[in-house]
């Protein structure tokens, strides 16, 4: 049911959005409410791709069409006022030093084609990124926790499964897609939840429960390596940390969380040669950071750092917890424009 209302609502956005855009309600909202209000907007991606990803998975939410970044970048460029993400220190001065919104761009976890596709797009429409990386992953094609627990759902024999996890049962049908769909969302939440060691310990029992029949590994996407990150245009492309093994700060103890940051922040400044000042936090959600770890970021010299709540930044937000408009990559073109201009902000709060 949960995912049946999740697909009803994209549905419902989208409609929507077209609605708006088609009638020039959007427009007439950018001149009266975007405009004015001034926010300071981050959006936020994962990957640029050419390759169509399989329908209602993560990874299709997480990868962008190459066309469609193109014409998102293009209509950005032309409606605001792009910017790194370090921006937001001369936006809580003034924020009407920028002639049209600030926008920044970000990228997480450090994908190639961040490089190879995107920068592409960015230097073509003059619109500067910060890329977020999992030091952990860079020069390897190791998949994320996330992109295995979705090989297994999607992999797995059409059936019916029931097992424990954490001393809670858990049954579900795997007989069509939408069940799959539900099923990894589900799954994903509790293993989100999960210190790391536990979240391992969970995707072997996993593989025992869904993996009869799933010979093949989850594939796994290239990632930056050490030369990239090095000869990367610095008038284009920053560099953030986004802990070294993507974990969750909140849910490891404290010197892990610590060293986690320390060292990705480390490894980052020798690849650049650069100080590394901008933070992405792995999952993003309200229970991923608390004051002790935005403590230990400041301690570490982190100035600005992202999370993935929705919504723009006034110039009252604290700079260690900015919010982030999140691009799906099934997102339309009117979908995306109203999610940029502020409308579903409404419904965020």
């Amino acid at each position: 049911m949960r995912f049946l209302s999740q697909s009803r609502s994209r549905w419902a956005k989208s409609r929507l959005s077209q609605a708006l855009v088609n009638s020039g309600a959007a427009a007439l909202w950018y001149r009266m409410v975007t405009l004015r209000r001034r926010c300071f907007r981050v959006l936020g991606y994962h990957r640029v791709t050419r390759e169509p990803q399989p329908a209602g998975t993560i990874e299709e939410a997480l990868a962008v069409p190459f066309d469609e970044f193109m014409r998102q970048m293009a209509w950005v460029g032309r409606m605001f006022s792009p910017v790194h993400l370090e921006a937001f220190a001369s936006f809580r001065q003034n924020r009407r030093a920028f002639r049209r919104p600030p926008v920044a761009v970000t990228f997480d976890d450090g994908y190639r084609d961040n490089l190879t596709l995107a920068l592409p797009v960015l230097r073509e429409f003059r619109v500067p990124a910060t890329i977020f990386v999992t030091t952990g992953h860079v020069g390897k094609r190791k998949a994320f926790w996330w992109n295995e627990l979705s090989h297994l759902v999607w992999r797995a024999p059409v059936g019916q499964y029931c097992f424990e996890l954490q001393g809670r049962r858990h049954c579900f049908r795997l007989w069509s897609a939408a069940e799959r769909q539900c099923a990894f969302w589900r799954l994903f939440r509790v293993l989100c939840r999960m210190p790391e060691v536990q979240r391992q310990t969970a995707l072997r029992h996993l593989r025992s429960e869904f993996g009869r029949g799933v010979a093949t590994e989850a594939p796994a996407a290239e990632m930056l390596s050490p030369e990239d990150i090095a000869q990367a245009p610095g008038d284009l492309l920053r560099f953030g940390a986004h802990t070294v093994h993507h974990v969750v700060l909140t849910k490891v103890p404290p010197e892990e969380a610590r060293q986690e940051i320390n060292d990705s922040i480390a490894q980052l400044r020798a690849w650049t040669g650069s100080e590394v000042t901008t933070f992405a936090y792995p999952l993003g959600d309200a229970s991923s950071f608390d004051e002790r770890v935005r403590s230990m970021l400041a301690e570490a010299g982190i100035r600005h750092a992202v999370t993935t709540l929705k919504g723009a930044n006034t110039p009252t937000q604290d700079p260690l917890a900015l919010r982030r408009t999140l691009i799906d990559g099934a997102d339309d073109f009117c979908t995306f424009v109203c999610k940029v201009l502020g409308i579903f902000d409404l419904f965020n709060r």
